[in-house]
């Protein structure tokens, strides 16, 4: 997939379709038949307002999620492992623990809402205490000598929950990591993988109908550039609450 500049505005351009469109003065012109299905625009923010409907209310903030079905895909081929800074922000701030020593557990500590020192890293190896930070941390920061150490001890139990650190959240020893944590309190997490169902979380359900549907259009565009195919890849898409039902988006 790649976009593409039409006369009529920008596209998503399949690979396979590329080669029947060509450039005059730079701009791709859409022939009279469109050589591939045309995705329809989403009623994100319609979908939105049905799903926070007052029948879905709980006593408690209610995470809001954009659930991706997919087909034509292999999904023991197709995988997702990435983090993006949401636009509209996330209004149930994310849980960023830093594992780090000197400087960086220093200034991680203004900012972090848990810090890991070395000397504790081989603790977490106990399977009931390593479960329990898994389950409440979103983003791990890692020291760049601690990884080994920190994977030993806690990668079989977040490998399969797809939170082990990604490369750009590994800093040198001499980071201040303080700007990367304020950025990952607004940042999802968008993990596929061995699943044709993709589970992008866009907001809470306090976030306005207009933020929520800015973070779910910038998440679908982001999950379009990730297929093969792009919308051709995408069966149906819901919007759902935590404890509400799924309504299809149209």
């Amino acid at each position: 997939m790649g976009v593409w500049k039409f006369k009529n505005g920008w596209r998503s351009v399949p690979v396979d379709a590329r080669k029947h469109y060509k450039p005059t003065n730079g701009v791709y012109k859409v022939p009279e038949a469109p050589l591939w299905r045309e995705g329809e625009k989403m009623d994100f923010k319609k979908t939105i307002k049905e799903a926070k409907a007052e029948d879905n209310k709980r006593n408690f903030k209610q995470t809001v999620e954009l659930i991706v079905n997919l087909k034509g895909i292999d999904p023991k081929k197709f995988s997702i492992n990435d983090a993006y800074k949401l636009p509209a922000g996330m209004d149930k701030k994310r849980f960023v623990c830093v594992v780090g020593s000197g400087e960086v557990a220093l200034k991680a500590k203004k900012s972090a809402d848990l810090v890991i020192d070395k000397k504790d890293i081989g603790s977490y190896a106990d399977k009931k205490k390593g479960k329990e930070l898994a389950s409440k941390v979103d983003f791990f920061v890692v020291e760049m000598p601690l990884m080994a150490e920190f994977a030993k001890a806690m990668g079989t139990i977040l490998g399969p929950r797809g939170k082990m650190p990604l490369p750009k959240h590994i800093v040198s020893f001499d980071t201040d990591p303080t700007k990367l944590i304020g950025e990952l309190k607004n940042t999802a997490r968008v993990v596929v993988k061995k699943s044709a169902i993709a589970h992008l979380v866009i907001g809470t359900e306090d976030m306005s109908d207009e933020e929520l549907t800015k973070n779910a259009e910038f998440l679908y565009d982001i999950l379009l550039h990730k297929l093969e195919r792009g919308d051709q890849n995408i069966n149906n898409m819901y919007i759902k609450l935590t404890m509400g039902k799924p309504v299809k988006v149209k």
